[in-house]
């Protein structure tokens, strides 16, 4: 395995990137928030070798540090389950808000994320086709330490390119890339 990712959120991007991930090695791990685990709602995933979980301990207790972590969260969910996340993270582990998010927004999570000296880097994905995984340009914002740490995940999810945008807050601002 290259790397191992952590996925919360199984939304029809989340499944695509999952897939995209898993067919470059690297070992995933997702939490759907929604999923009831008496209903099988990840098993579609798990045929093709990622694993799913049932809760944010179990996701955090099934990395290893340095953790890398997606958050594919509705913008409303997301300050509620970034707050039970953070107390199961590790100095130096990432995580990689993939919402769309308000610039301040994300500033202040990724403040609130950085007093426990946890990466918070957010990124936004510029979809050019909704049925392919490989029509994606993305940008990033945060700790650029912590972009170059996750590198072979940009190259793995955006075929159509990808750039580090700046600081926190940069990610989601910048909304288009010029092909």
């Amino acid at each position: 395995m290259d790397m191992q990712i952590g996925l919360i959120g199984h939304t029809r991007l989340g499944a695509l990137l999952a897939l995209s991930l898993r067919s470059k090695n690297h070992e995933v791990i997702i939490y759907d928030l929604d999923a009831d685990p008496e209903d099988g709602n990840t098993s579609d995933l798990q045929e093709y070798g990622i694993c799913a979980v049932n809760s944010l301990k179990e996701l955090a207790e099934s990395t290893t540090s340095k953790r890398v972590i997606l958050l594919l969260l509705d913008e409303s969910r997301l300050d509620e389950i970034l707050d039970e996340l953070l107390g199961y993270l590790s100095v130096g582990d990432i995580l990689v808000d993939v919402s769309d998010s308000f610039r301040q927004d994300t500033i202040r999570r990724a403040q609130q994320a950085q007093a426990l000296q946890i990466n918070y880097l957010d990124c936004a994905v510029n979809r050019i086709s909704d049925s392919e995984v490989t029509g994606r340009r993305i940008t990033i914002g945060g700790n650029r330490f912590a972009f170059n740490h996750c590198e072979p995940i940009w190259s793995c999810i955006a075929s159509k390119g990808y750039i580090y945008a700046g600081r926190s807050g940069s990610g989601h601002a910048v909304l288009n890339i010029e092909q």
